[in-house]
């Protein structure tokens, strides 16, 4: 198939799933729109004084640009069903990802499809209204460049994960392996990889820290070191099992 027909399939796929009526989980939705909310209405930079948040930093500069493209706090919470703009087009990402390193070049769309016409893949996202895609892609990248060898693009990636949802951090072990024999080939390449990772960290948390009515570093510090406690179950229930 010519590659213009595979990109409309492509956006074809990619509205048709945006426009999917979603269920959701009424407390999840819930906390999407009052955290949209209270950004559009406070600003990014202090919405981490907003006693309901427990989630890492990108998720929010991701409702920042959701309020302002929707312009008032009112359309925030109507059409909250478009959050799913962000996580849909990583799911997207993700399975040309794969597709695309296989090596029959002439199936490589085909297997995409697979993976985005496969309810197991779509679900989280389309359906129940989560942004588990976001992070889960960015780690795959991660893995990715890290086997291509390039640490630093791959610390990177990586660093957006953690800062989308912390669960990422499961995949550091595995990618230390692949990190580290990269680093002891070069201690110049070990030193600009810490060094872009930490710079990007900085940049990431630098609203919070200096450019809200307070800092909220310790805040975000908390969410993070206490997020292993705040259930103390494997899964609340097994609506989301897919």
């Amino acid at each position: 198939m010519k590659w213009y027909l595979q990109i409309a399939c492509y956006a074809f796929l990619f509205v048709l799933f945006l426009l999917v009526p979603t269920i959701g989980l009424e407390s999840d939705v819930l906390f999407w729109i009052n955290w949209a909310k209270y950004n559009f209405n406070h600003g990014l930079s202090n919405i981490y004084q907003c006693a309901s948040n427990n989630y890492n930093p990108l998720l929010h500069y991701w409702f920042f640009i959701y309020g302002q493209l929707m312009g008032s706090a009112d359309r925030v919470a109507q059409y909250i069903t478009l959050i799913k703009l962000l996580p849909l087009a990583f799911d997207f990402i993700g399975a040309i990802l794969v597709a695309h390193l296989l090596p029959q070049r002439s199936k490589r769309f085909g297997y995409s499809l697979l993976l985005l016409l496969n309810i197991g893949y779509f679900y989280n996202t389309v359906i129940w209204e989560q942004v588990d895609s976001v992070f889960s892609v960015l780690v795959f990248i991660a893995v990715i460049l890290a086997i291509w060898e390039k640490p630093v693009w791959s610390l990177v990636s990586f660093v957006l994960a953690l800062n989308f949802k912390m669960q990422a951090i499961v995949f550091l072990p595995p990618l230390l392996f692949l990190w580290v024999p990269l680093w002891a080939r070069s201690g110049k390449v070990f030193a600009l990889t810490i060094l872009t990772g930490a710079i990007l960290q900085v940049l990431i948390l630098a609203p919070f820290i200096w450019f809200g009515n307070q800092n909220d570093l310790p805040r975000i510090l908390e969410i993070n070191f206490n997020a292993v406690d705040l259930y103390p179950v494997v899964s609340m229930s097994a609506y989301n099992f897919w």
